[in-house]
């Protein structure tokens, strides 16, 4: 009867084994598949981030150059001005 009973433990052992080791598979597998998908989410967030600062870089480099025209436009009307005002005597600014 004893022995009986120890073949009945066995087999149930057995058998538990067999299903959490199907189990674990399906887990690492799953587990797996998600690291990767993750990992393809951030390369993607990381290449739009690299194409989004690559743009701000050039809208700021655009952005600081027309700022610069202006400084020289308005600078050298000014200057041209003060030049006018020196020659006719004009001391007051209008």
């Amino acid at each position: 009867m004893m022995i009986k009973q120890v073949q009945k433990a066995f087999e149930t052992t057995k058998a538990a084994q067999e299903i959490l080791t199907v189990a674990g598979a399906e887990i690492l597998k799953s587990s797996l598949k998600t690291a990767k998908e993750m990992a393809s989410l951030y390369q993607e967030a990381g290449q739009q981030m690299f194409s989004l600062g690559k743009e701000m870089a050039q809208k700021t480099v655009e952005l600081t150059v027309e700022n610069q025209k202006e400084m020289l436009k308005t600078s050298g009307q000014a200057v041209k001005e003060v030049a006018q005002r020196v020659r006719t005597g004009e001391a007051k600014a209008e």
